[in-house]
């Protein structure tokens, strides 16, 4: 891995922000022997926004608020969690009590900007992104928003001046490279949006050795998917943000877990490493202005048994998105056909000839797949019996790793590689 592109937050501090499980249980404990106390409420509240459980952290929420003022964090959260129930003008009512001063915090002006979104005022909730992004340059929420609310406005030579204007500040994040994406679309300049999803440079595939002291990736492999079937994992399913027809996540894969996982975390940092010094031209400019100069890896388990697959998404948070693939069915295996192939990209807006070839990948056991977060994709149908088992993961900004995600969580438009 070369050094000086990327370095990886201490191990120690690896785990996933959404194995909330543990905490969720001391937070309900401490709720319940302290009522009256206003921390509890809120610790357990932003837990329960993490896992879109939006009306019951509501509620908390609004206690809690009783109780003592809330930080311009937990404000923002309220806001945020009012506008995903459809309350809107509540949230924009909320944001003009408690004392804070909107103008000068990025989380609430982006809260303000979701619900003026939400409500249609779509210049006035632009405004309020970019004034965030004055503030904080890189924060991905109000990149995310003041993109899309651009593209509500079809400002199609507006997404792409945005863009570039994050660009000259060193600011390219996944959700400037899709404003400009959707800019090129709206304009028909294809051949330009299709480089920006080029598989063929921006999309990886290897397959892995085995890692010390494994002398077989089936070794290796089986106990994976031992650490990935322990009793007591947090698994989810049918939740929005998963983007899955059936199936089930696996959240809380850590490095400590086992030594198996700890030999995978390694294995994934350095290819991670590797990637991104061995793109060239477009790819490695796009590559290197995504990757974080410190970051941390988040990741998870995905499940697929018969007639299980997963929509088409992208990973609005992660410079470097991927999947190791652990198990299949031979049955996926096997033959010229799509079942159970991870597909990138997916869902360019026509299928004209300059649309961008897509790639149908075999989830073969050892094989590991890299490619920047804003590209498209999908699994297919695992259409036969059997454990279609992946260890999917984002690289992040370690500095914002555990703490972003307070106000919004992944978000639908992110979801996981299978």
């Amino acid at each position: 891995m070369n050094e000086s592109l990327i370095r990886w937050r201490p191990r120690s501090d690896d785990r996933r922000r959404y194995a909330v499980e543990a905490r969720l249980a001391l937070a309900r404990q401490a709720v319940a022997e302290y009522p009256r106390a206003a921390a509890p409420l809120y610790t357990l509240a932003l837990d329960l926004l993490r896992l879109e459980q939006q009306q019951e952290a509501i509620r908390l929420l609004e206690r809690a608020l009783d109780l003592a003022a809330p930080t311009a964090a937990q404000h923002a959260a309220y806001a945020r969690a009012l506008v995903a129930v459809g309350r809107a003008a509540e949230a924009l009512a909320a944001l003009g009590a408690h004392g804070h001063t909107v103008s000068t915090s990025p989380a609430l002006l982006v809260a303000r900007g979701a619900a003026l979104l939400e409500m249609g005022r779509t210049g006035e909730a632009l405004a309020d992104f970019l004034a965030a992004l004055a503030i904080d340059s890189r924060n991905m929420d109000a990149a995310h928003g003041a993109g899309w609310a651009l593209t509500r406005l079809e400002a199609w030579e507006r997404l792409i001046a945005f863009h570039d204007d994050q660009a000259r500040s060193g600011a390219v994040t996944i959700p400037t490279v899709l404003a400009k994406l959707a800019g090129l679309v709206g304009l028909g300049r294809l051949a330009e949006a299709a480089d920006l999803v080029d598989a063929a440079s921006l999309v990886s595939i290897r397959e892995i050795d085995p890692p010390m002291p494994y002398t077989s990736i089936a070794a290796f492999n089986a106990d994976l998917q031992s650490d990935i079937e322990r009793a007591g994992k947090v698994r989810l399913s049918r939740g929005a943000r998963l983007r899955l027809t059936g199936g089930v996540q696996v959240e809380d894969l850590h490095v400590g877990s086992s030594p198996a996982m700890a030999a995978l975390f390694d294995s994934l940092e350095a290819a991670v490493g590797e990637y991104i010094s061995s793109r060239s031209g477009h790819a490695a400019r796009l590559v290197r202005q995504l990757a974080p100069a410190a970051a941390s890896l988040e990741c998870w388990a995905l499940i697929l048994e018969r007639g299980d697959a997963q929509d088409e998404h992208v990973h609005a948070y992660s410079s470097v998105a991927g999947v190791y693939y652990v198990a299949a069915p031979q049955a996926v295996l096997g033959g010229d056909n799509e079942r159970g192939c991870l597909i990138i990209p997916s869902g360019f807006p026509t299928p004209s000839a300059v649309a961008p070839a897509a790639l149908r990948i075999k989830p073969l056991p050892g094989r590991l797949v890299l490619f920047p977060g804003h590209m498209p994709h999908r699994t297919a149908p695992t259409d036969c019996d059997g454990r279609r088992i992946s260890i999917a993961f984002d690289v992040v900004p370690a500095s914002d790793a555990v703490d972003r995600a307070g106000a919004s969580g992944r978000g639908a438009d992110t979801g996981s590689v299978a």
